[in-house]
């Protein structure tokens, strides 16, 4: 599964700007922000999912569902994360039911 850090990735390939403070800016984040996700130290909040799956065209569930997945440290829950987005059709980019 796609982890989080390719969605901001692609969403600032998209927007095609030169740097990462006319990418904050055009995503409605710090600068700052941006360089904490880059380096890890930091997983996308949801605001900055939605921002992000906004640019990509494309619901913001899925881009929420890989952020939450990745932060989550207890296994089980994690595990529910990847199944929800197994079920939410992120690999197929299909929304489906999920129950």
């Amino acid at each position: 599964m796609k982890p989080s850090i390719e969605y901001l990735q692609d969403a600032i390939e998209k927007l095609g700007v030169e740097n990462d403070s006319k990418a904050a800016a055009a995503l409605k984040i710090s600068k700052q922000a941006i360089c904490s996700y880059r380096s890890g130290e930091r997983i996308m909040d949801d605001f900055t999912c939605i921002m992000v799956a906004k640019t990509l065209g494309i619901d913001g569930m899925e881009v929420i569902a890989a952020a939450q997945m990745e932060r989550e440290k207890n296994e089980e829950r994690r595990e529910i994360w990847a199944d929800f987005r197994k079920k939410f059709g992120v690999k197929a980019g299909i929304a489906q039911d999920w129950q």
